[in-house]
């Protein structure tokens, strides 16, 4: 995170907070690099907001599969094992790809003409 991450993002915090409210936000995101813990208490439990390594994803036209590391976008509450439903469960996740490749994807679509 830049040193002006914050002060970047002022003009991007919801209108409905307050002035308080939002200075509250902007300290809490300037202290968030010094939170240094990491939780494994649901290790065995898929949470939102998790990253997977090792997820296959298959390319529809070429049949191609391929393993990738990515981001649960799912709600826990929607891929929790226990919940009963009537259908099997589905899975939003996001692969993560470098954004030099993104870019380049969008400029030989012709959809970015940001110069490089």
């Amino acid at each position: 995170m830049t040193d002006t991450f914050p002060e970047d993002i002022k003009n991007h915090l919801p209108a409905y907070l307050s002035p308080e409210q939002k200075e509250d936000l902007l300290n809490q995101i300037r202290n968030f690099p010094k939170i240094n813990y990491y939780i494994h208490k649901h290790d065995q439990e898929v949470l939102q907001g998790d990253g997977w390594a090792g997820f296959t994803i298959l390319d529809f036209v070429s049949g191609e599969r391929k393993s990738v590391k990515g981001i649960v976008l799912s709600n826990s509450c929607d891929v929790d094992i226990q919940n009963e439903r009537d259908l099997d469960v589905n899975v939003v996740f996001v692969p993560l790809v470098k954004i030099d490749n993104y870019e380049k994807l969008l400029r030989d679509a012709g959809l970015c003409n940001a110069p490089r």
